[in-house]
């Protein structure tokens, strides 16, 4: 994880990592989630959110992946860190349109 001037850390290349690269690793997910409540990090970016999305949507058998991106996004809009928009909201939609946590989302 790269750090910033005000100790806060870019958590960008940490997510893809346990995301993309096949790292099903539990506590790096939990970390990063615990980060991100603590807001001991830089906000998300929306394109982050989006192009996470793009690739995981391109993936099969993806179901865990949803779930986990689902899990930063709930967390990130529930502490300010990350902005809904509705270019999020719908590329989320039109990428997992079956996806409950999804859908609960973008409400």
């Amino acid at each position: 994880m790269d750090v910033i001037e005000d100790n806060q850390l870019v958590l960008n290349a940490s997510i893809r990592f346990s995301l993309l690269d096949g790292a099903v690793d539990s506590d790096l997910h939990l970390a990063i989630i615990s980060v991100i409540q603590e807001r001991k990090c830089q906000p998300l970016s929306n394109q982050l959110v989006v192009d996470l999305a793009t690739v995981i949507s391109q993936r099969t058998n993806n179901e865990e992946l949803v779930d986990r991106l689902a899990q930063i996004i709930i967390i990130s809009y529930s502490c300010n860190m990350c902005q809904q928009s509705n270019h999020v909201k719908n590329t989320l939609l039109s990428k997992f349109p079956n996806n409950l946590l999804i859908k609960a989302i973008c409400k």
